[in-house]
């Protein structure tokens, strides 16, 4: 057994990992870029990566519980990584600025378009459909820069996800195809894309019968869990 003295010592080693953890990953989430489990070793840890694996369930329950966040653990290319998400209340949607909630607006639009259309759609397609509903002089009046939004930070923050479409004419230009990314599953929920949708069509969501019945399917794996 450790001497009393050492062990206090140890255990505020500990805490104080543990803290510099949290506020490592607090500051990170503004960003809503992913945080490398690499870099919070490295930043928090001081390389020790048994220190990760003990602390981060302890972690998570002060995320969730003091902060009301939940750390997502998703794996990349790159490594193992997390997204950090909350629920959005009416409350905490309130809170948001003008530009956040027409960035929203703007995201929900073209993930709904994107589950509509089969999962998967080409730039130009979604530019087109956007074309339709008036977005696409610049800066647009809600909008703002709604393409590089689309291209840029919805990439990078996980909500859309681009792939680079070989095409066999190397003389083309590049060509990308958009689907939902991992924040997208986590934070929206396609039974209300689809209702959205159905509303506007004027037609039962139940018509829609792919996407209706790919709905029915998360429900039941959502209940499974639960």
């Amino acid at each position: 057994m450790a001497p009393r003295g050492q062990a206090q010592t140890q255990q505020g080693e500990l805490k104080s990992m543990k803290n510099s953890m949290i506020r490592y990953i607090l500051n990170m989430s503004s960003k809503k870029t992913p945080i490398k489990s690499a870099d919070i070793v490295r930043k928090c840890l001081q390389g020790e990566q048994k220190m990760f694996v003990r602390l981060l369930p302890e972690v998570q329950d002060i995320l969730s519980d003091v902060y009301g966040y939940q750390l997502n653990e998703i794996k990349e290319k790159t490594g193992k990584c997390y997204l950090v998400t909350t629920e959005l209340t009416g409350q905490s949607a309130a809170n948001l600025t003008v530009n956040q909630r027409e960035e929203l607006r703007l995201l929900f639009i073209v993930l709904s378009y994107i589950f509509m259309k089969g999962g998967k759609v080409m730039e130009a397609v979604l530019f087109g459909f956007l074309k339709k509903l008036d977005i696409e002089e610049e800066p647009h009046e809600y909008f703002g820069n709604f393409r590089t939004l689309i291209t840029e930070p919805f990439v990078k923050q996980m909500y859309l996800k681009k792939e680079k479409i070989e095409m066999e004419n190397t003389n083309m230009d590049d060509k990308f195809e958009y689907s939902w990314g991992p924040r997208a599953d986590l934070e929206f929920n396609k039974k209300d894309c689809l209702e959205w949708v159905a509303k506007i069509m004027k037609k039962p969501a139940s018509s829609f019968v792919k996407q209706w019945n790919e709905c029915q399917s998360e429900d039941e794996d959502v209940e499974m869990e639960e």
